[in-house]
């Protein structure tokens, strides 16, 4: 043709110079070499394939494969009549064996001879090729030929998708199995479980019989006593498009090539044609078309669902399953059709559980306001004055400022803030806790310091009363400013440092990476080490305060709260006792943690109120003292002052004078009086002279260090009440 081609353009150009001399001739020769190069493609085009090839063919059979096979075999056919040679496959069945049937088609099996398999007789002349699902490997490479791969396997899992016994219990990989110690089933001594077993040492194998007959697999799967079945991946596959209550899951183990084994001798001719023809199939999609008419489940039409495909199904967001569900892609979408998109869970704080946070600052700042009010109304009753009022109004600030944590614990924000509110959390509550307990450590602090100069007062009754020591106000206004000063410190360099701000950390995502569930919380890097400091500041100053109120215990209670600030430290401990562990339980639970901090915080401020102020309210409207010192409470300033000298120097008075004293206020009170015999039998007095001497030089020193002591309370600002001239309340006389 190229010939024809290269010579034609020869005479063209020749003819060009002699147009008017020779156009009969050209027309001639034109008309030669048109048909000269058709003759010569025709004859390039045609091959000289035979019109007709048979080949002898050994079928094993197969239940997965066999419909697969068969229909290839019958494409095949059709594509050989496109070369126009007529195809003719003579099958006759083997047994289902596959590297043991190799030597049929082996060289060293020539026409005439026969060969045994398994105590089987054939003719080595009527193999050309097998028909199974062979994997091709160099030692079968060895021994015979194959035809190009047509499909591709590997060891993968099937699971049942309806299970009852342990319904939330999802196994999808030999991984998780593995980790989780199912049973996973596999036929007994079969590629895929030494496959499985090679890669996952630890894996529990449950073995079935026979997976060509797969009821008792199958079964064994359905029944839940494995929770996975290990086969051939296209084998599995058949299974499931056979029962749709089965899934195949997406673990592949060793990727295999399917192909035909062939003779080596085969005549050149068929071996050529039947690679050919192969690769055609391969090539014009039949193997794909077959593929997924025989190993793939048969579903709807995209876009629709139902057992006849006549129900919606949105085709951006789900397809139908084998059971004709329609199946959303991600739980993003939800609804029949997959059409309806799920809000994104915020976990933000529910409207009941804030409307009760509010609930508790109302209830505490109520209570702030009245004891504010009560406090103004009753400033000059005695017992009050007593508590020292101005102390009173601190502890009622540091309790509101505290309690107004919670209020800004309520300030959240559905996406990534800012929250300004989260910077006055720690200072609300660490400032508030601050004041109140500074203020009650400081307070029992001035009380005690105040009896223990009364003691000193009164050892050193020559010495001019000018030198007596006293605890100012505004010494003690300093201690409470010292212990905030401490606290103010940390939280500004946690505030300039690394401030709390609100951050939204992702619960839940799709497999698309929208994310479906979030909390937000108010944090920072190291906020733990901030708040440790403050932590270790705060558990100090209670310590100490414990300590105060254990050394001031015989202090009588109208002057220091020492027996209930003890109450409410433990109170407090009870409460984060409890509640420190309920936090970490609930920390998964945005709104139950939520409910305990707020919870923690209003139970610590209404403790505080509760018992300072309530003792304080019980002193003014029940006691029948009417303010003035009754002869016990006498009587307990003494041993308060006397508590402070060395245990080996100490002597308490308890001789009949202050009994006599006792009894004298139980007459003024209405109360019966107790006979000087029922006092001695209760070891009041002594029988000797001598211990009446002692008892009357005791009450003698009794009246000393009172009047010592209502000196220096009155010189400490305590306002003291019933003795005539000096303002002061002093001891009557016991002599």
């Amino acid at each position: 043709g190229v010939s024809a081609s290269s010579w034609f353009a020869v005479q063209q150009i020749t003819v060009s110079h002699n147009t008017s001399m020779m156009h009969r001739f050209n027309i001639d020769w034109l008309v030669r070499i048109a048909l000269f190069a058709a003759a010569t493609l025709t004859r390039s085009s045609a091959q000289m394939y035979p019109a007709e090839l048979t080949l002898k063919a050994g079928w094993i059979p197969s239940t997965s494969f066999e419909g697969f096979q068969s229909d290839l075999l019958d494409r095949l056919v059709d594509i050989a009549l496109q070369d126009n040679v007529t195809l003719t496959v003579e099958k006759k069945i083997i047994q289902e064996l596959y590297g043991s049937n190799l030597p049929l088609i082996s060289p060293d099996c020539n026409p005439g001879e026969t060969t045994e398999v398994n105590g089987v007789s054939y003719e080595c002349s009527d193999f050309d090729f097998l028909i199974g699902d062979f994997w091709p490997n160099p030692e079968r490479y060895a021994l015979v030929d194959f035809t190009p791969p047509w499909l591709t396997t590997s060891v993968s899992t099937m699971k049942y998708i309806e299970k009852t016994k342990n319904p939330n219990l999802d196994v999808t990989t030999l991984n998780e199995a593995t980790r989780a110690g199912v049973p996973v089933c596999a036929l007994e001594s079969s590629y895929a479980e030494r496959l499985v077993t090679a890669a996952f040492p630890d894996v529990n194998i449950l073995h079935c019989t026979d997976t060509d007959t797969p009821d008792d697999c199958l079964n064994l799967l359905k029944n839940e006593e494995c929770l996975l079945l290990a086969s051939d991946e296209l084998y599995l596959r058949y299974l499931q498009t056979q029962y749709p209550h089965f899934e195949v899951t997406g673990e592949h183990l060793v990727r295999q090539l399917l192909a035909w084994p062939m003779r080596k001798n085969l005549d050149p001719t068929a071996s050529f044609l039947l690679n050919k023809w192969v690769y055609a199939a391969i090539s014009n999609m039949v193997i794909d078309e077959l593929y997924f008419e025989h190993f793939e489940k048969k579903l709807c039409p995209i876009g629709t669902a139902g057992a006849d495909c006549e129900l919606p199904c949105d085709p951006d967001h789900g397809s139908s399953n084998a059971q004709g569900k329609c199946v959303c892609e991600s739980i993003r979408w939800t609804g029949d059709d997959c059409s309806v998109e799920v809000a994104q869970e915020l976990n933000l704080i529910p409207p009941a559980i804030k409307a009760i946070a509010y609930c508790m600052f109302g209830l505490n700042a109520l209570l702030v306001i009245l004891g504010g009010i009560w406090l103004r109304v009753y400033s000059d009753r005695p017992e009050v004055k007593y508590s020292q009022p101005g102390f009173l109004a601190l502890v009622l600030i540091g309790c509101l400022v505290s309690t107004s944590t919670i209020l800004a614990m309520v300030q959240e924000d559905e996406g990534d803030g800012p929250v300004d509110a989260c910077i006055a959390i720690p200072w609300l509550y660490s400032v508030g806790f601050s004041i109140t307990f500074g203020t009650l450590f400081a307070k029992i602090r001035r009380v005690y310091g105040i009896f223990a100069q009364g003691h000193r007062s009164a050892a050193m009754r020559d010495v001019d009363s000018t030198r007596r020591a006293s605890t100012s106000f505004q010494d003690t206004l300093a201690t409470i400013g010292k212990v905030l000063l401490l606290d103010v410190i940390i939280l500004v360099l946690w505030t300039g440092v690394d401030p709390l701000h609100w951050h939204r950390d992702i619960i839940r995502q799709d497999q698309f990476g929208f994310t479906l569930e979030s909390h937000g919380i108010c944090t920072s890097h190291d906020w733990m080490l901030f708040l440790g400091a403050l932590i270790a500041l705060h558990v100090a100053l209670c310590a100490i305060a414990c300590y105060m109120c254990y050394v001031s215990r015989n202090i009588p209670s109208r002057y220091s709260e020492h027996k209930y600030l003890t109450i409410v430290m433990v109170s407090n401990l009870q409460v984060f006792a409890i509640g420190i562990p309920v936090l970490v339980i609930a920390e998964d639970d945005p709104a139950a943690h939520f409910f305990v901090r707020s919870a923690v915080v209003w139970m610590n401020d209404f403790m505080v109120l509760v018992l300072i102020f309530g003792n304080l309210m019980y002193a003014v409207h029940c006691s029948k003292s009417g303010g003035q010192m009754t002869g016990r409470e006498k009587r307990k300033v003494s041993e308060a002052v006397r508590s402070f000298e060395p245990s080996t120097n100490r002597k308490v008075s308890s001789g009949p004078s202050l009994q006599r004293s006792e009894r004298s206020d139980k007459k003024k009170s209405g109360s019966p009086e107790v006979s000087a015999e029922s006092d001695m039998e209760n070891g009041s007095a002594a029988h000797t002279p001598g211990s009446r001497t002692q008892g009357s030089s005791g009450s003698h020193s009794a009246e000393k260090e009172s009047e010592t002591m209502v000196s220096e309370l009155s010189l400490s600002g305590f306002e003291v009440s019933g003795h005539e001239g000096s303002g002061h309340e002093v001891m009557p006389s016991v002599t």
